[in-house]
């Protein structure tokens, strides 16, 4: 059985306990795109995973996959930036779900988009450091759809609604926070 190995910088999307001692996750990495991972043992004695792999934090992390299916089993992980700010903040920490959820709806698993992940990071890099406005929202909703190529950043709010709907069937619900205020 081949053995395929990810040594990449990930953003940790989703966080599930998984059984007495092992978290199920969903990371969007650099070289890989949005994967499917398990940190077995996490909450273990001794273990530093389940530490490491807290939502939004930016992570060095190195993992394996073998067999037929697409999960990764992580084997080690280092934070590299926990952004405080977001925990500090319910609105920061809703706006970060939100940006995480949208990219799991847009995104297809173990495709790379490095674009994706670097626009992720900056969202985060604002949001540990200001409070999110609507603005804020709908410009990270129109540069997503300028990288699957569906619009950009100067088109309507109606037509990016039209082209999120069109592909998408719909927003995360979790959008009505933000335009309902």
């Amino acid at each position: 059985m081949h053995r395929q190995s990810l040594d990449t910088q990930a953003i940790v999307l989703r966080r599930q306990k998984s059984g007495e001692t092992s978290l199920d996750l969903l990371l969007l990495t650099h070289s890989a795109g949005k994967v499917h991972a398990s940190a077995r043992g996490a909450f273990r004695h001794g273990s530093h995973l389940a530490g490491a792999l807290d939502l939004f934090f930016h992570i060095e992390v190195s993992a394996t996959r073998g067999g037929r299916g697409s999960r990764y089993y992580i084997r080690d992980a280092k934070p590299l930036n926990l952004h405080p700010g977001i925990r500090r903040d319910l609105g920061r920490m809703q706006a970060a779900c939100y940006f995480g959820e949208l990219l799991d709806l847009v995104l297809p698993t173990l495709h790379p988009s490095p674009e994706a992940y670097d626009l992720l990071l900056r969202a985060l890099a604002f949001l540990d450091q200001n409070t999110p406005r609507l603005d804020h929202i709908t410009l990270f909703e129109h540069r997503v759809l300028e990288l699957m190529g569906l619009g950009n950043t100067r088109m309507p709010q109606a037509e990016a609604d039209i082209a999120f709907q069109t592909h998408f069937g719909a927003y995360p619900t979790s959008r009505k926070r933000w335009i309902t205020g």
